[in-house]
Formats: C-alpha cells, sequence, structure tokens
C-alpha cells in the first residue's frame, strides 16, 4: 500500500519550498512590488487630483483646517469640561425623575 497522496503532498511542497529559497530573488522580488505599489499609488493620487480639479468647489482636506497646537489645546479643553459637566446633569435630572416618581421636592444643585 504505501503512502497515500495527501501524505506526499506536503513534503513535496515542502521540497519545492527549499528548492526555490533563494534570498537574492526574495530580495528582489520585494524591491519590484515595492516599485510596483509606489507606481499605483502615484497613479492613483494624480487620477484623485485630476477628479478633484474637475469639480466646481474642490473639496478641502483636514489638512486644511486650523490644526494648531493652541486650537488643540482648546478642543480638549472643552471636551474635558464638557466630560466634567454633563454626568452632573444627568444627576440632576435623574434626581428630578426620582422625585417625580415619590412626589417629593427636587434636589437642589450642589
Amino acid at each position: 500500500m504505501g503512502t497515500t497522496r495527501l501524505q506526499q503532498q506536503p513534503a513535496d511542497w515542502s521540497l519545492r519550498r527549499c528548492a526555490d529559497d533563494d534570498g537574492e530573488s526574495r530580495k528582489e522580488l520585494r524591491v519590484w512590488m515595492r516599485r510596483k505599489q509606489r507606481e499605483r499609488l502615484t497613479a492613483y493620487q494624480r487620477q484623485r487630483e485630476e477628479l478633484r480639479q474637475l469639480e466646481r468647489q474642490p473639496f478641502a482636506s483636514g489638512k486644511a483646517l486650523n490644526s494648531t497646537f493652541t486650537y488643540q489645546a482648546a478642543v480638549k479643553k472643552i471636551k474635558e469640561d464638557k466630560d466634567k459637566y454633563v454626568p452632573a446633569f444627568n444627576v440632576d435630572r435623574q434626581w428630578g425623575v426620582c422625585g417625580a416618581l415619590m412626589a417629593c421636592p427636587q434636589r437642589t444643585a450642589i
């Protein structure tokens, strides 16, 4: 009886891989793939730029917005303030609902 075809296949594959395993050819392939990727990317960017020029009002990317350090600091401060006051607002609202359900006076804000 001998080995089955499934048992022979992995051995054949590993032998083929060892025979084809040439570091230089892999390096050349990697360089070629990188070059082709760059070519495709530049072609894509060129195509997008051409389409953008055809628009009546070209779309302004996010890079054109004000992204200075002071602007980012201001946005961060606004977010922190919002995060600080929104939970307090929700607690006050919950006390109001609770008081309405229990027919109690509303809790005053601290």
